[in-house]
């Protein structure tokens, strides 16, 4: 290939094709165009192309990014997670169960979070850490979830 080149969204130096779509978005954006309006038998047919693919580039540039981290998850470093006391004897305190992550980006096939755990996280000089059902140690917690926040344990001791 000769003249300048290209980085990986397709645009060359120097053409001021704005960045952000890689050459497949770009295909997908003008395949949806090169029918219906650049082959039509309307005069400004062209013209009409270039401007719906300027406008849906426009639209999906600003579209926001999905956020960094899920609704709900609290990172170890702004917020310990909760400790309860025992119903029968307030002295004796221990951490609440909640879902923990080392690594909130980390996705299954599905798109699904993975990298989750139902523990009781541990604050060690290292850092945050916790052990599995199989007393594994889950190193470098990161974040943490409470799923059961809203649900009040029973004032008289009883089971609910």
């Amino acid at each position: 290939m000769t003249g300048a080149a290209h980085d990986k969204t397709g645009a060359r130096a120097g053409d001021g094709i704005p960045a952000g779509l890689t050459n497949d978005q770009w295909y997908d954006l003008a395949q949806r165009h090169v029918n219906a309006d650049w082959n039509s038998d309307q005069p400004d047919g062209f013209l009409n192309a270039i401007k719906a693919v300027a406008r849906d580039f426009a639209t999906i540039a600003a579209a926001p990014a999905a956020p960094s981290v899920p609704a709900g998850w609290v990172s170890f470093a702004d917020l310990e997670p909760p400790r309860d006391a025992r119903l029968d004897n307030p002295e004796v305190v221990a951490g609440r169960r909640v879902l923990v992550t080392n690594n909130v980006k980390a996705r299954d096939a599905m798109g699904r979070m993975s990298h989750v755990w139902f523990v009781s996280p541990i604050k060690t000089n290292d850092g945050w850490v916790a052990f599995d059902e199989a007393d594994r140690k889950i190193f470098d917690l990161t974040y943490w979830f409470d799923p059961l926040a809203g649900v009040q344990a029973p004032a008289t001791g009883e089971a609910a």
